[in-house]
């Protein structure tokens, strides 16, 4: 599996590196051609089987912050939009919890009052 997700990481970049050296109206063209026909069909029985978890962490890899930060940010909004499985959100939330050291932590709680609400900024 790491060696899958290695081989899949290094054809990205150079992919990616092919698309960069090309002029810029012939890499639009190739690459709509091929988000074309990649994107037609039913979606592959591997991410309906459990792939969609290892295809995540395959791009999470090779994205960048910013794309990671939008992209999560983005669906954090789409789940305020519909209805959302609360254990699913549940999970993210403690995994952003987790992400942060023990200080941010607490500051995080001394902004919570024991009701529950949180509390902005102190000014």
């Amino acid at each position: 599996m790491v060696a899958d997700r290695e081989r899949r990481a290094e054809a990205t970049r150079i992919l990616a590196a092919a698309i960069r050296a090309c002029e810029p109206e012939d890499a639009v063209q190739i690459m709509a051609a091929a988000l074309e026909d990649l994107g037609a069909g039913m979606p592959s029985p591997d991410l309906l089987f459990g792939r969609i978890r290892e295809d995540a962490a395959f791009w999470a890899d090779c994205a960048t912050p910013v794309e990671i930060e939008v992209f999560v940010a983005e669906g954090l909004r789409k789940i305020s939009r519909q209805a959302f499985c609360e254990a699913a959100r549940k999970r993210i939330f403690a995994t952003l919890w987790e992400s942060f050291d023990d200080a941010s932590r607490r500051a995080f709680l001394g902004r919570v009052d024991p009701s529950g609400r949180f509390r902005g900024k102190s000014s």
